[in-house]
This record gives C-alpha cells, structure tokens and sequence, in this order.
C-alpha cells in the first residue's frame, strides 16, 4: 500500500486556495485511475493507493521503492503545484490486513513528511520513529518527552538559539567539527552548545543511554508536533 500526503507548493499560484488544492487531488484521483490503478481511497486528505505485487519478482522493497520513485516523477510532471511526500507499507502478508497495511503506509508517509526527510519513506526504514509511534500512546511519556525538549524550544525561542538542531545532528552521530561544518559555526561554538544542552537538560551526552532516550524523545516530539501543525491545517 501507497500512501500520498499532498500540499500545495509554491508553483503555479502564488497564494492557492482549499478549492485549488482539492480540485487538483480529485484530477490526481482521475489520473491514477486512467493509468489502471482501481484501489484508490481518499481519506483525511490523503490519497491511499493499494498495488497488487502477487509476482515475487516485482514485490521486493526496491521494486517498491523504484515504483514510488516513478510515480513521485510523474506526479511532479503532470501536476507541478503539488509537492507529494510517500509512505509505503511493503508487502502485506496472507490473509490481507487493510488495518495493518494503513498503518504502516501512515506512519511512513508521517515520517516521509516531517522536517529533514526524504520525500519517500518505507515502513521498514523508519527505525526508531515506529518505537516513538507506540509510545506515544502513553500520555506520561508524551509528557516526559515535551518536557525534555520543550526546555531547549523555549530556549532557542527566547534566545534566537538552535540548540534543537545541534542536539538533533548529535544525536544522528556527527562529530562536533561536522556539526559545526553543517550549522556553518565555528566547532568551538558547536562544544558550547553541547555543554548548553547538558547543562538545560542535566544529562551527559556522551552517555549513549542518554542519547537513544533522547533520540526517542526527539522523534515523539516531531511526531506531536507535526500532528498538531496537520489539525491546524
């Protein structure tokens, strides 16, 4: 299953509309529909595409990954006004689980959107977001994860900071020079941050169970707060 989270970019309109927006999907619709594809959903404003793959040949994850590939090219030619993010579910076992396969192609397609990600996004690739996806079911962990890097929002707020992405290019692993070079910020100023952040969250990040407690808040944090830009939207 296929999962496509559609928005309006910048091409076309300058300043398009709900209206604009929705005509162009249901002409997405048409078009998936005149290409042979006849297991098209729209819901919630996203366009849910179920692809039968029973050859064993064309049902491999880089099959899969090819094909959204494909169709992400064809979309961005025939409808430029859209920018299109994929989440695909991969293979669904025997008997077929609608629920499950939704799921999957959901989480994926959340991870595809948020901040920093490729346009297409595999279940099997999302690591630790999906722990992140369990876990946010537990309002006390939602609660400790805000905490946690609320402290460092309210800071970069309040002080023009960007100790959020420092920590988050930490977090994948860089070294201090490489978060230097990608911040464009002397490497002395990097170690200034990542002293800032122990100090505002009172934890060693040179510890790896604190980095893959914060790797966790992070992604819960990402995933809270792109839920909440999607209901405002």
């Amino acid at each position: 299953m296929i999962q496509l989270v559609d928005s309006m970019g910048n091409a076309g309109k300058t300043d398009p509309c709900e209206g604009d927006t929705a005509e162009i999907k249901q002409q997405v619709l048409i078009w998936l529909a005149d290409k042979g594809h006849d297991k098209i959903w729209y819901i919630d404003n996203k366009i849910i595409l179920l692809v039968s793959l029973a050859d064993e040949t064309i049902s491999t994850k880089q099959y899969q990954l090819d094909f959204a590939h494909q169709l992400t090219q064809e979309i961005k030619k025939r409808f430029p006004a859209l920018r299109t993010t994929i989440g695909i579910s991969g293979s669904s076992s025997i008997p077929f689980n609608v629920k499950d396969v939704y799921e999957k192609a959901n989480h994926a397609a959340i991870v595809a959107s948020a901040d920093s990600r490729p346009q297409i996004v595999h279940f099997d690739d999302i690591g630790l977001y999906e722990i992140a996806f369990q876990l946010i079911k537990d309002t006390n962990i939602v609660t400790l994860a805000a905490s946690t890097i609320g402290r460092l929002v309210k800071y970069d707020q309040h002080r023009e900071g960007n100790l959020l992405l420092t920590l988050k290019y930490i977090l994948e692993g860089d070294s201090l020079k490489v978060v230097a070079k990608k911040l464009y910020i002397h490497p002395n100023t990097a170690l200034w941050r990542k002293h800032r952040i122990e100090e505002l969250l009172q934890m060693s990040l040179d510890k790896m169970e604190t980095k893959v407690t914060l790797m966790l808040h992070l992604k819960i944090w990402e995933l809270q707060h792109k839920t909440a830009l999607e209901k405002k939207s």
